[in-house]
């Protein structure tokens, strides 16, 4: 339908709604494999469970007094 539309060039003629169509086909249908992607990694990947996040055991500690960090 793109093709179509390109080769009788539709926008110079005033039909430019001939790409609203497959345009919006495209990116709802990118659209939804993106969020069916990113369901499907929350649910079969096991590092973004929620009790992997809970304790501060996994984190890095930094230092809290910075004063001392800065004067020589």
């Amino acid at each position: 339908m793109l093709n179509f539309a390109f080769d009788r060039s539709a926008i110079s003629n005033g039909a430019w709604w001939f790409y609203l169509p497959p345009g919006l086909a495209i990116v709802w249908v990118t659209l939804g494999c993106v969020l069916l992607g990113n369901v499907l990694e929350e649910m079969f990947n096991p590092r973004l469970t929620a009790h992997h996040l809970e304790g501060d055991q996994h984190m890095v500690a930094r230092p809290t007094d910075l004063q001392s960090i800065s004067k020589p």
